[in-house]
């Protein structure tokens, strides 16, 4: 191996590793805006290691920061989950569930046939929480 082809060696591992640093770099910023914004959960790192004290994902606070009702059939919500999207007025539709499920707002079971919420989204838009459900009663428990 010669000069010039040691030369185009440190080139490459240079470049993986400067590719390697700025996606390190880039999960660090947006974890740090993560614990910025609070919302309702803290993100995990995702630099860190994994540890044996990390909560299990069950265990996680419910991204419904706040809701309101604007019509019988729909609410309007504030979802905040660093896991997935931040949405501050986002419309949900009242249905009903196909299959078993966890209510976002009150970590409960949902069954089958249960009266929900789910968002509301069109076809070329769905957003990052659609399978997210809502128990109706327990909107009711908290109105």
């Amino acid at each position: 191996m010669d000069s010039t082809d040691a030369d185009r060696w440190q080139r490459v591992l240079t470049t993986l590793l400067a590719a390697c640093w700025y996606r390190e770099s880039a999960a660090r910023a947006a974890y740090s805006f993560a614990r910025a914004n609070r919302c309702d959960t803290e993100p995990p790192d995702p630099i860190a290691p994994p540890t044996s004290a990390a909560r299990p994902p069950t265990s996680r606070v419910p991204a419904v920061r706040h809701w309101e009702r604007r019509t019988g059939s729909s609410i309007e919500v504030s979802w905040c989950d660093p896991a997935s999207a931040n949405y501050g007025e986002q419309i949900w539709t009242k249905g009903v569930a196909r299959r078993r499920c966890t209510c976002a707002l009150s970590g409960s079971t949902i069954e089958s046939g249960d009266a929900i919420y789910r968002p509301k989204y069109t076809r070329g838009n769905i957003p990052a929480n659609a399978d997210q459900t809502i128990l109706a009663a327990a909107l009711d428990s908290q109105s």
